[in-house]
């Protein structure tokens, strides 16, 4: 069973939202938005400067924790569905979801299970 498998989406939007802090401030920093580097970085245009492997590594980590989340609302909105009948769909707070904090964005890169993808979605 993957790691992921145990995480609330709760904990996975809390990754999602640390690791767009820290694409967005990597994004200012070299003017480059992450979807724009991460090509790039794949192709082998960029160097393998120390800020790109990290600024890769939260792309890689972003789409992971992307996949996860979608897995877990799929079968969340289908249980819902499954509940609500022909009703609207009963859908209350799950859960406290803090500010965005580059601990959460460590926290995820350290737990990735995949590959890479070919795209970085920010």
């Amino acid at each position: 069973m993957k790691y992921y498998l145990a995480m609330k989406r709760e904990d996975i939007i809390r990754d999602i939202h640390g690791l767009d802090a820290e694409l967005a401030a990597l994004e200012e920093q070299y003017g480059l938005l992450s979807a724009d580097f991460y090509h790039c970085y794949r192709a082998g245009e960029l160097a393998q400067s120390r800020d790109f492997i990290r600024w890769a590594g939260f792309c890689e980590a972003k789409q992971e924790r992307e996949a996860q989340y979608r897995q877990l609302i799929y079968e969340h909105l289908r249980e819902l569905r499954r509940r609500a009948g022909l009703g609207a769909l009963a859908l209350e707070p799950g859960g406290c979801l803090g500010g965005r904090s580059s601990e959460f964005a460590s926290a995820a890169l350290i737990r990735v299970v995949g590959g890479g993808r070919d795209q970085c979605a920010s």
